[in-house]
């Protein structure tokens, strides 16, 4: 251990700059990867407010005895289904949905998606509108505000914030206007629900979306994101793997001019192996240690300034972290391998050959 300490004291602030290029190329790994995952994790936070509830689209209103077939097994509530524009990264836009509900049931709606109103009240108007705050951020507004719909992929028209809502949901509530055909059913089982429904409305071409079909897109959709992402980060860290190592490999020189002076020296080969070992490992772990802490830093001042105005979700997964260790490792692997044939070989032939190098021949 005491050449390992004088071997940093002497080389301090070389092992701080690798220490540092590495925690960098972690960081950068790591946020390039937060940012493509965030696209993946938006899009299923969107569609993942359909868990709730299952939602029938007829293009008319439904029969009554259909109606009423349907209500014998649940509660089905008349909705203006509504969809306004959710501004992604400044250019595309996801749809986000704005679900009308008779006043009666708006609080426990609101209490079945953990939403709860931190300003103002809930629509009473059809030309009123209640959202979340991601989306009054995204969108620059603020209650007693007139929101201006002009995307032609929505519903176009003019709304006036009337209440604010915080909470890990994208739903807003606006009254309910009289053309709606769209219904939206609770109940205790959704999943049972759903077949039951498509059972009742068969052969009458009314699409009907509910948890389970919702689930089997998240999970399409969340894999494919993290795949992605994953792919991405294992890339990087190859990459940032071998520009490491290359600017390691200057120091590998001055290392095993060191090793063959103490293998000369007739220090014992089994502590020269441990020391170079533990060498690499203290510098590889810091700087992994601090790029990891670095990144969850960025994130989070990335995810408050750039990416939560613009209703965008940002966070760092472990799935996403993980992967960053090849770098260290890889790092670590091909400098040892690049040391051992300085263990293997001739100690005074090696320093005599090190000083030829450096033009130190007498």
């Amino acid at each position: 251990m005491y050449n390992i300490g004088l071997y940093l004291r002497r080389n301090l602030g070389k092992v701080f700059f690798l220490s540092l290029v590495l925690s960098l190329a972690v960081s950068g790994t790591l946020v390039i990867s937060a940012v493509i995952g965030s696209i993946g994790d938006t899009r299923v936070k969107l569609l993942g407010v359909n868990e709730y509830w299952i939602e029938i689209f007829p293009n008319h209103p439904l029969d009554t005895s259909v109606l009423t077939n349907i209500i014998d097994h649940v509660e089905v509530l008349p909705v203006d289904l509504r969809v306004l524009g959710y501004p992604m990264l400044g250019t595309a836009n996801a749809g986000f949905k704005v679900y009308g509900f008779e006043s009666g049931v708006v609080l426990d709606i609101a209490e079945k998606l953990n939403v709860s109103l931190i300003e103002g009240r809930f629509p009473m108007e059809p030309s009123e509108v209640t959202l979340p705050d991601s989306l009054l951020k995204a969108r620059g507004l603020k209650v007693g505000d007139i929101l201006q719909e002009r995307g032609r992929f929505f519903s176009q028209g003019d709304y006036k914030v009337v209440g604010r809502l915080t909470g890990d949901v994208l739903a807003g509530f606006v009254f309910p206007s009289t053309a709606s055909h769209d219904y939206v059913v609770m109940g205790s089982d959704l999943f049972f629900l759903e077949e039951q429904i498509r059972h009742i409305l068969a052969g009458q071409q009314v699409p009907v979306y509910g948890p389970s079909l919702i689930r089997s897109v998240l999970a399409e959709n969340y894999r494919e994101y993290l795949g992605i992402s994953a792919g991405i980060s294992i890339v990087l860290a190859i990459i940032f793997s071998l520009v490491l190592w290359m600017l390691n490999s200057v120091e590998s020189k001055n290392r095993r001019s060191e090793i063959a002076l103490l293998t000369a020296l007739g220090y014992p080969k089994g502590r020269l192996y441990l020391t170079t070992f533990v060498d690499l490992c203290i510098k590889m772990v810091s700087g992994w240690l601090v790029g990891v802490l670095f990144s969850y830093a960025l994130v989070r001042i990335f995810e408050v300034t750039l990416f939560e105005p613009k209703g965008m979700f940002l966070s760092l997964t472990s799935s996403q972290v993980w992967p960053t260790l090849l770098i260290p490792f890889l790092v670590s692997v091909i400098s040892f391998c690049s040391l051992i044939k300085t263990f293997k070989g001739d100690p005074l032939r090696m320093l005599d050959s090190f000083a030829a190098e450096r033009g130190d021949v007498s």
